[in-house]
């Protein structure tokens, strides 16, 4: 027979083996899952692992079909609904304050589009007004006098040719000099002269508003002494070319 305090001690191990078996079950209860829960008794390793997998795999599907992303618009695991949320969002009519591609609302890009063809336009209509203010200047220098020089005062071909035509020959009326470099649309009335004669260079003489070229074509017209009659015939017998007298 047991001693009464050796049957206490039993008692009391067999007390504390039963705790720690309970706390111990519950335990393992907590950690394992559902589906390995119900498939213990099978005991097959395959199968864990399959039933494993696919919870993970759902789980993530889970997590991803749920998620919003940063710019508001709902993911789902769905293709289907993705694609017909979509195509739902496309159709919808743009509102004002919609957004552009370059960061900046539509309002403003058009106005800046709007503004930018305000511009266009206006220079357009200064570019045709400034065109026919040129047509207009030349129109007028060109009926001052029936010979008119397009010079600039530092060119030495256009000293040269207004020498000859100034100095050795006396004209009736007397030519008009235009210093294209002293004018305030010079540059533009020497590109409409390029534009009208294609010769660019100056100097550029007229006779009665026909073109007879530059320093070259003077000087070989003088030196084969035909000069005044070129200046008299385009002149329509209206200019009187005379050689000056030399002392």
């Amino acid at each position: 027979m047991l001693s009464t305090r050796r049957r206490q001690f039993v008692n009391m191990l067999i007390f504390l083996l039963l705790i720690l078996f309970i706390l111990y079950s519950s335990i393992l209860a907590r950690f394992r899952t559902p589906e390995v829960a119900l498939d213990s008794s099978s005991g097959s390793f395959l199968t864990k692992t399959y039933l494993g997998l696919e919870n993970e795999q759902a789980q993530s599907e889970l997590i991803s079909g749920s998620s919003l992303h940063n710019e508001g618009q709902f993911v789902s695991g769905n293709p289907q609904s993705s694609l017909s949320s979509l195509s739902s969002s496309s159709n919808e009519p743009e509102t004002i304050n919609k957004v552009s591609t370059a960061g900046v609302p539509s309002d403003d890009v058009n106005n800046r589009n709007h503004i930018s063809a305000e511009i266009s336009s206006e220079r357009s209509v200064l570019k045709s007004e400034k065109k026919n203010e040129v047509e207009e200047e030349l129109h007028r220098i060109l009926s001052i006098s029936p010979v008119v020089i397009f010079s600039k005062t530092r060119c030495p071909f256009s000293v040269r040719a207004k020498n000859i035509l100034l100095k050795k020959y006396s004209i009736d009326p007397a030519p008009h000099i235009v210093e294209l470099d002293q004018h305030p649309l010079g540059s533009s009335l020497q590109k409409s002269l390029a534009a009208l004669t294609g010769r660019s260079s100056v100097p550029n003489v007229f006779i009665s508003g026909q073109s007879i070229g530059g320093c070259d074509e003077v000087i070989d017209l003088d030196q084969k002494n035909i000069l005044a009659t070129k200046i008299y015939e385009l002149g329509k017998q209206s200019i009187k070319v005379q050689l000056r007298q030399t002392t």
